[in-house]
């Protein structure tokens, strides 16, 4: 595996479909396959698991009645995990709060679109391994209005010292944009988006950009919309 690439570990269980993802990642000189099973229980006791930058997870494979407790297990053995789910959008909308609720604890996550575009895909993967929260805009209002049910508290002045782009950049980052997304739409550089991002964890105390979400929901800077909207 050459230096410098993100290491990707595929958790797949449809033979078809890990073939193609590592054949594609195969062609980006960015990212390199680690390792790759058919479930989590079979991977977490694997070496390239633990060292891999991106779990990339297929949701088709996830037992659904087993999946809270995996999570809340990988969250206590697996502190810094980063993972990106394969899925649907009606995946998106099946996510049980409690999950979503234990998914934020983890280093970051993020929902893409199985039947996407290659490059989205490898693009997601770039951007979870910076730790970046990715989630695809059809999927975001769903995945939002689970989290809304965790904004009772205030937010207590937390906020006070964010100036105002640094408000608007949050609100933005925790409607699932990346920096390039935020950059584009504020007419700046990525690279002065990055920094706001930065200095907003500095100013908030947070070390995950998954974190940022929870404050903007938690102090009603974002307004979810409903499942039936």
């Amino acid at each position: 595996m050459s230096e410098g690439k993100i290491k990707v570990f595929l958790i797949v269980d449809f033979e078809p479909l890990r073939a193609g993802i590592d054949a594609a990642i195969a062609r980006d000189r960015d990212l390199a396959i680690s390792g790759s099973a058919r479930t989590f229980q079979e991977a977490i006791h694997s070496a390239p698991f633990a060292e891999a930058d991106v779990i990339l997870v297929d949701v088709d494979g996830l037992d659904p009645a087993a999946t809270q407790n995996l999570f809340l297990a990988l969250t206590e053995r697996f502190p810094d995990l980063k993972l990106l789910f394969l899925g649907e959008i009606q995946n998106a909308m099946e996510i049980p709060f409690e999950t979503l609720q234990t998914l934020l604890r983890l280093d970051t996550f993020g929902f893409v679109h199985k039947s996407g575009a290659a490059h989205r895909v490898h693009e997601a993967i770039k951007l979870v391994a910076s730790r970046g929260f990715v989630c695809e805009s059809d999927a975001i209002k769903h995945v939002l209005s689970r989290l809304s049910l965790w904004a009772t508290q205030t937010s207590n002045g937390i906020f006070d010292d964010l100036s105002e782009r640094e408000t608007e950049v949050l609100a933005q980052v925790a409607q699932g944009k990346s920096n390039k997304e935020i950059a584009r739409e504020l007419f700046v550089s990525e690279g002065t988006i990055k920094a706001h991002v930065s200095h907003i964890m500095a100013k908030l105390n947070v070390e995950r950009r998954t974190e940022l979400v929870r404050h903007a929901i938690t102090s009603g800077m974002v307004i979810p919309a409903t499942d039936e909207d």
